[in-house]
């Protein structure tokens, strides 16, 4: 079964805010709560990861999203090259 994009996972969740705008949100949440992590390091610490995801969520418009999908749309963000390393 082919993978859903963002955006229609988005707002399957009922979510109507646009990938650009949540990567963003999700990035400066990131940087914001765990400073220098990066997402990789993030991920490898399930409790911080889950306590990201519910930050995430405390956002009304993000309220539905689950938590595998935050993390991946994390994940992919960093995969793309968008998010900055450490020096």
């Amino acid at each position: 079964m082919p993978r859903m994009t963002v955006r229609k996972e988005l707002q399957m969740h009922g979510c109507d805010v646009g990938v650009s705008e949540f990567e963003d949100f999700l990035e400066a949440t990131r940087k914001e709560r765990y400073g220098g992590w990066t997402t990789d390091d993030l991920v490898c610490h399930p409790d911080d990861a889950k306590d990201f995801c519910d930050v995430i969520r405390r956002q009304p418009e993000y309220a539905g999203l689950p938590t595998e999908f935050i993390l991946r749309v994390a994940m992919n963000y960093r995969k793309a090259g968008k998010q900055k390393k450490k020096k």
